[in-house]
């Protein structure tokens, strides 16, 4: 509902939502929206709001006053998108028992940007994202998000676009067995604690960097082609229970891990499943020098579980004399690159990605300058990304990395560091 104040002039905007009459012009969020339109910020007085909420391209939504980790602006029903632009929310609580707290829908290009906000999940899905664009993104930037029951689940991504946690905390305090739910397109991990496991299947991806995941039972179930990756992240598994593998992987799935601690309670974690395929570099688990996968404690396996390469896969006190100094390497995109150095190494490539759609990265490595691609990232839409690509190139063997689609990208850096 709208009311009018003629002779107020200290009023400090014109869309101010309070449900104390006097305080500012409207009594409820969804009224202001229909008299917004792209540009304007609605402000929000502290209070409960039980509405379901239809959102419209380019407005922001925001708390009237800041209220740090306790936000007091609580929206107990479900907002909804499916426009074409941004829609902005910050410093404001969601908890919706009876639905979700967000839906985020249609086919266009549209993208929610969540900052600072409290998300609490208790009987529902609080995230639920279905916009078929692969241009679409639900970001969320510096929020804290909770579990309080094993009903409930947090995010269900299936959306060709990206979803991205970025300085974000998600904690959880039930023994809970609903993973985050990627069913298609791609999950972003940026700096980022993650207190609850993780299923990848269809054609979704999760991507984690400089993060810790600790989870009650297992961190992740991977389907038939689809791929996980952990770059410099702290990952902890089976805190509660120790029956579970810590990661189960199937068919042509992929998991890889570079710069990452890894256990579970037991000490060395699992991996179990009927198939797929485990990249290691550079993994650290202090209590020993192996991990074990499936039946077999293994450095590097053809068999059940498909292909386990291990390079560089040592305790923190294993190595006893220096390796020789690390080398610039000089890979160029679309270029073989041969390593001449005399010994095995791994290269890594910092990709700088200005723009996205539909693109892909592949990447070749074989005895001849012509070796077959794989697909490391496929069918993605992302902008202003620095994906660092690590490569195990044995001595004289070459290094082949492309891209397709529409891709702005450029090398920004590479070293090459002996194995």
């Amino acid at each position: 509902m709208k009311y009018v104040i003629p002779t107020n002039t200290f009023i400090t905007s014109k869309f101010i939502v309070s449900p104390n009459l006097g305080q500012g012009n409207y009594t409820s969020i969804q009224s202001a929206i229909n008299d917004s339109s792209a540009g304007d910020t609605i402000f929000i007085c502290d209070g409960t709001y039980n509405e379901n909420i239809t959102l419209t391209p380019g407005i922001t939504l925001t708390s009237y006053t800041f209220s740090g980790k306790t936000k007091n602006v609580l929206l107990t029903g479900t907002l909804t998108y499916s426009g074409n632009g941004d829609v902005n929310i910050s410093n404001i609580g969601f908890k919706s028992d009876n639905g979700y707290s967000i839906n985020f829908t249609g086919s266009s290009a549209g993208n929610i940007n969540l900052f600072q906000c409290c998300i609490y999940t208790s009987a529902n899905i609080s995230l639920y994202f279905t916009n078929s664009s692969r241009s679409s993104g639900l970001t969320l930037f510096d929020c804290i998000c909770a579990f309080s029951s094993s009903a409930s689940t947090f995010l269900l991504h299936s959306s060709p676009g990206t979803t991205s946690f970025i300085n974000t905390f998600l904690a959880n305090n039930v023994n809970n067995f609903n993973p985050i739910l990627v069913q298609s397109g791609i999950l972003l991990l940026l700096s980022s604690y993650v207190d609850q496991g993780f299923s990848i299947y269809n054609s979704g991806s999760l991507i984690c960097y400089n993060s810790n995941i600790t989870t009650l039972s297992t961190i992740l179930n991977v389907a038939d082609g689809t791929s996980a990756g952990f770059y410099n992240c702290d990952l902890t598994a089976n805190t509660t229970i120790s029956l579970n593998n810590a990661i189960y992987l199937n068919g042509s799935g992929l998991v890889a891990f570079q710069d990452t601690y890894f256990e579970d309670s037991s000490g060395l974690p699992t991996v179990g499943g009927s198939g797929g395929n485990v990249s290691i570099l550079s993994i650290y688990p202090l209590a020993g020098t192996t991990l074990n996968f499936g039946s077999a404690t293994v450095s590097y396996q053809n068999g059940k579980y498909g292909n386990i390469n291990a390079h560089s896969l040592t305790s923190l006190t294993s190595l006893s004399t220096a390796p020789a100094n690390s080398r610039n390497a000089t890979l160029e995109i679309g270029v073989a690159y041969q390593n001449t150095l005399g010994y095995d190494i791994l290269l890594t490539v910092y990709l700088t990605v200005a723009s996205a759609s539909s693109a892909n990265i592949l990447l070749g490595v074989g005895s001849t300058n012509t070796p077959a691609y794989q697909y490391l990232v496929q069918d993605f839409t992302i902008t202003n990304t620095i994906i660092p690509i690590p490569i195990y190139l044995p001595a004289n063997y070459y290094a082949l990395l492309n891209t397709s689609g529409t891709i702005d990208v450029d090398i920004s850096g590479q070293q090459a560091i002996p194995v």
